[in-house]
């Protein structure tokens, strides 16, 4: 069986720049094929909603920002919850100090 744990970020980099409640709902359709639990679709939101702060502010950076979404995208596949997965994604990331508004979220 098909992995489908990343489902919701390959969604959310197709949709990101959509209208909210459009964008929300595409969302919520892959997040409901993810397998992923109560708590992890909960966390998911929350990553979901910095992910579109970072792509509203930094506009110059969106290159980057979907980039950051793959590597997400592959710590869900391996099993990490979403902040486990972001928290992964942002020390290896921030080990070269590149992404510096990754910084924000340190409190996840």
């Amino acid at each position: 069986m098909m992995n489908m744990r990343g489902a919701p970020i390959l969604m959310k980099m197709a949709v990101i720049g959509w209208e909210e409640t459009a964008k929300r709902n595409a969302e919520e359709v892959a997040l409901q094929q993810s397998g992923l639990s109560k708590k992890e679709k909960e966390e998911y939101w929350i990553v979901s909603q910095y992910f579109d702060m970072l792509w509203n502010e930094y506009e110059d950076d969106r290159e980057d920002i979907n980039y950051l979404l793959e590597r997400l995208q592959k710590y869900l596949e391996m099993g990490n919850s979403p902040i486990e997965g972001y928290n992964n994604m942002k020390y290896e990331e921030t080990e070269f100090n590149y992404f510096e508004f990754l910084d924000e979220l340190e409190d996840l």
